[in-house]
């Protein structure tokens, strides 16, 4: 029979060797700063994804890919969002942005709870986040800026279309949200075009994404 002193003893041992045991295992779940990325994309495929209309997935997908290497950076979203719209949109359909409009408020969700779960030895924190209203008019400027430059001849352009873009804005938005109608009725004459030395899976998205209409879409109940 054990004495309980000896008792006490062998405890000890058994729990500091647990809490290592625990350590070890919190460390060893720890993944590289390169890696977060990734994770992020699988956390997505696995939860917001399966939230989103099918139709609105792989756009939102594609999106996320191009934010998170700025919220990761220095966790301040507004910026890295700001960045992502005016460096990737000559890369995509303007219809790529209504689809990310839409799910917005889902994947501001997401962003918030899921990028700080990312097992990385420093945390990111996110910070400066955009209401839909904010987000819609970062895009109300681009499209303006967008349908200021094609409207207007190039030896037109400079103080000519930043007054037509000032213009455009208003005629863009209203109360915070986007106005489909007029937007379409200014950039739809322009097509997108696809580049069609792209790898099938991001033609067959693009083809889908350029006939979307937000005028007459409805995000399901």
């Amino acid at each position: 029979m054990v004495k309980q002193g000896q008792y006490a003893k062998t405890s000890k041992h058994v729990h500091q060797r647990d809490n290592f045991k625990v350590k070890r295992q919190s460390q060893d779940r720890l993944i590289d700063s390169e890696q977060a990325a990734d994770f992020l994309l699988v956390r997505y495929a696995l939860t917001t994804k399966q939230s989103l209309p099918k139709e609105l997935r792989e756009t939102n997908q594609r999106f996320l890919q191009e934010l998170t290497p700025g919220i990761l950076a220095n966790g301040e979203v507004k910026p890295a969002l700001q960045s992502v719209i005016v460096n990737a949109s000559s890369r995509v359909p303007w219809q790529f942005w209504a689809q990310v409009s839409l799910a917005w408020p889902l994947m501001k969700k997401f962003l918030k709870r899921e990028v700080p779960a990312i097992p990385l030895t420093s945390r990111v924190y996110l910070k400066d986040f955009p209401t839909s209203s904010e987000v819609n008019h970062l895009l109300a400027l681009e499209f303006a800026h967008q349908a200021a430059a094609l409207t207007l001849l190039k030896g037109h352009q400079g103080h000519q279309s930043q007054q037509l873009a000032q213009q455009l804005v208003e005629q863009f938005e209203q109360d915070g949200q986007l106005k489909w109608l007029a937007i379409q009725a200014l950039l739809a004459p322009f097509p997108f075009p696809i580049d069609q030395a792209l790898d099938e899976a991001t033609l067959s998205w693009l083809r889908q994404l350029v006939i979307f209409d937000p005028v007459s879409y409805r995000l399901p109940k």
